[in-house]
């Protein structure tokens, strides 16, 4: 489990609530990103003398001010936001907080900026599989996979053989993303040529 030995004192009634919470994180990734984020926010407020258990919205938006005035962007503040928000949203379900200061109103949240995400042309895809298949059978396959499923790196390395199967006569892939879903990606006849030469 992620170590927030550095923030608060081991034993400490919040180290052991930080602790507990994200040990509810399945993912080691997002576990150590929250990490990141509550020390960013249990830093601020103990140098202030805030109590964590008792704090209001006025901190919090006080904390992102100075995010902002540090150079932070409106993603990373938004990013930084929500973990703070969910772990106080555990919080008051377990009846350890009253109440959750970083549920803020719209209009006080930072703006995430829009990410495009990159795409291969079709000619980039298509170099890309044939220098795949060069490189052997092993790279062709999971190139081939990434490429033509849409998957995510992640969803590909926690995949195993018995997670392929077939869906009413045509091969899938069973996978587990974000949040530990799960999801079936059709295994397209190219892919599965690579998955499986002899087919």
């Amino acid at each position: 489990m992620t170590d927030l030995a550095r923030i608060v004192e081991p034993g400490d009634r919040v180290d052991e609530l930080a602790r507990a919470f994200l040990a509810t994180r399945s993912s080691p990734h997002t576990r150590d990103a929250y990490a990141r984020d509550l020390r960013s926010w249990v830093e601020f407020a103990r140098g202030r003398g805030i109590d964590l258990l008792d704090a209001w919205p006025a901190h919090v938006q006080l904390w992102l001010a100075e995010l902002h005035a540090a150079g932070e962007s409106g993603s990373t503040r938004a990013r930084r936001l929500g973990a703070v928000s969910s772990w106080y949203g555990w919080l008051v379900r377990h009846q350890a907080a009253a109440r959750n200061p970083a549920q803020l109103e719209r209009a006080e949240r930072p703006v995430r900026a829009p990410r495009p995400t990159p795409a291969l042309s079709d000619d980039q895809v298509g170099k890309l599989l044939a220098v795949a298949d060069q490189a052997g059978p092993r790279d062709a396959a999971l190139v081939y996979l990434l490429a033509l499923t849409g998957i995510r790196v992640g969803e590909l390395v926690a995949a195993n053989v018995g997670d392929v199967g077939l869906d009413r006569g045509h091969p899938v892939l069973h996978v587990r993303g974000k949040g530990g879903k799960g999801r079936t990606v059709a295994i397209v006849p190219a892919v599965f040529a690579r998955l499986d030469p002899g087919a």
